[in-house]
């Protein structure tokens, strides 16, 4: 795996970990963000579900 997908897997589990050790609350999936590589080896938070925040913006 690249520099990049290992740095984007890391951030993953951290999400996975904080959302399970938060499981009481139940947060939308639009306020979760996934991370994803791009084209120019560095990543960026999704979000998950639902249009971009900055839409409401």
């Amino acid at each position: 795996p690249s520099p990049c997908q290992l740095q984007a897997e890391r951030a993953f589990l951290g999400a996975v970990q904080a959302l399970l050790a938060n499981s009481s609350t139940s947060a939308p999936l639009s306020s979760i963000h996934v991370p994803q590589c791009r084209a120019d080896g560095e990543w960026s938070r999704v979000q998950c579900d639902g249009p971009p925040e900055q839409v409401f913006e």
